[in-house]
């Protein structure tokens, strides 16, 4: 089923909607709510988001919720983290552990040391390979 579900993403012309971390942390809740899409979670969404697990407050209890819905649905779907998993609304979630665009980054003066360019990176990454590349 993954092998499927990884070449229909490959494919279909749906909306790539890459995730950054404030939008999680606004509303958890939301990506798992997104129709007809491929949500692309950058691996530095999920490194900042663990960083802010350990915060005794409403950010730290929304990563720990997040990072632990994520891993929910993984385990129900019985696949890698690296893997496309399926969820509701005929959607999908890809972490995206390689896809960083480092010539796209430099071409616009932007630094690798920054989670935030790193996040960017992913984007123009995958705007290369696929059409309708937006990040939320």
């Amino acid at each position: 089923m993954v092998d499927k579900l990884t070449k229909e993403f490959a494919k279909d012309d749906r909306p790539k909607l890459i995730i950054d971390t404030s939008s999680i942390l606004a509303n958890p809740e939301e990506i798992f709510k997104i129709k007809d899409s491929d949500i692309i979670i950058p691996m530095t969404v999920l490194e900042e988001l663990d960083g802010k697990k350990k915060i005794h407050s409403e950010l730290g209890f929304t990563a720990r919720y997040f990072i632990r819905k994520l891993e929910d649905v993984r385990k129900i779907n019985n696949i890698k983290l690296s893997d496309t998993i399926p969820i509701d609304n005929n959607s999908t979630i890809t972490i995206a552990i390689n896809g960083l665009s480092q010539n796209l980054l430099g071409k616009f003066g932007l630094s690798l040391d920054k989670h935030d360019n790193r996040i960017i990176g992913v984007a123009l990454g995958f705007s290369e390979k696929y059409k309708n590349v937006k990040l939320l």
